[in-house]
């Protein structure tokens, strides 16, 4: 591995160590998940204080020591730092939710970066969009860190009796199996999803990520797939999300 490296990075979270360095975790398109050392970015005029920050867009300039196998920064330039979602308790909280998701999969456990380019989308929106359209962001975060992991069940047919699903017909979850059954095979299922919750997730997943989030769904909807999308994604990760802890979304 080169010593030099200059990468674009998302910063997820930061730890201070000592009394003036900052460790900073971010994801990177090439190396996924890394952990740099700030020397000094705590220190008040310190070029590196400010600009690695948790959810800022930047260009890291890192050496990578082989001996410690470990990264320092070096450099920083910021590209974005999403001011608005720093300033906003509502948007930190669902900015928390994404770092988290993506820290406790390893960084999506597959291609970073699909992970990447996702995860700066949902920045990107959640940064620039309306207050009403942050449960959509969260939504499509969700839906399509799903669909990259690969961890979508079959949503037209029933898992148990095969038979196919019509679009008009109710699927329910099973949280315990990972799967969809009709109607009639899942009971009183607690998880479920409608038809037009099935055509918005298809036709959607083939839009841009912006244009996904302004593309409307039934109001009565929204916190239902989002609650499902959130079980089916904590299944992914074998974990419960410290995120959702205070029931803030």
């Amino acid at each position: 591995m080169r010593r030099n490296i200059t990468t674009n990075a998302l910063i997820l979270r930061t730890r201070r160590i000592g009394e003036y360095h900052k460790l900073v975790t971010c994801l990177t398109p090439a190396l996924g998940l890394v952990d740099a050392l700030a020397y000094g970015a705590y220190k008040g005029k310190s070029k590196l204080s400010g600009i690695t920050e948790p959810y800022t867009f930047l260009s890291l300039h890192l050496y990578y020591n082989p001996v410690k196998k470990a990264y320092k920064v070096t450099e920083a330039e910021e590209h974005v730092p999403y001011t608005v979602v720093r300033g906003s308790l509502a948007r930190v909280y669902r900015a928390s939710l994404f770092s988290e998701i993506v820290l406790k999969s390893f960084g999506g456990g597959g291609d970073s970066a699909d992970i990447f380019l996702l995860l700066k989308d949902a920045f990107f929106v959640l940064d620039t969009c309306s207050t009403e359209k942050m449960d959509f962001v969260v939504i499509q975060f969700l839906w399509r860190f799903l669909m990259l992991s690969g961890m979508i069940p079959d949503l037209n047919s029933c898992e148990k009796c095969s038979r196919h699903v019509g679009l008009g017909e109710i699927l329910v979850y099973s949280p315990e199996e990972n799967v969809f059954f009709c109607k009639q095979c899942g009971g009183t299922g607690h998880y479920r999803l409608n038809g037009g919750e099935r055509r918005y997730l298809e036709y959607t997943f083939r839009q841009t990520f912006t244009r996904a989030v302004q593309t409307g769904l039934v109001k009565s909807s929204v916190v239902p797939l989002r609650q499902l999308l959130l079980v089916m994604v904590q299944n992914f990760l074998e974990y419960p999300l410290n995120s959702l802890k205070n029931n803030v979304l």
